[in-house]
């Protein structure tokens, strides 16, 4: 998950996506779905989201 500022941030920097599109599907992109495990990027580093990851399928696999 990230805030939708920060989407449309991301978007813009990027570059390489339709302006809009972030914006646009966010709405419908999880629509249905269901996760065993959700991190939220929107200030977390790569560093700790991989951590939150790697815990969580530790813990699950155990």
């Amino acid at each position: 998950m990230c805030d939708m500022d920060e989407l449309v941030r991301r978007e813009a920097q990027r570059g390489d996506r339709p302006i809009g599109f972030a914006s646009g599907t966010s709405a419908v992109v999880h629509e249905g779905m269901t996760y065993d495990l959700i991190v939220d990027s929107t200030s977390t580093s790569s560093e700790q989201l991989a951590q939150q990851i790697f815990d969580a399928v530790n813990v699950s696999g155990r």
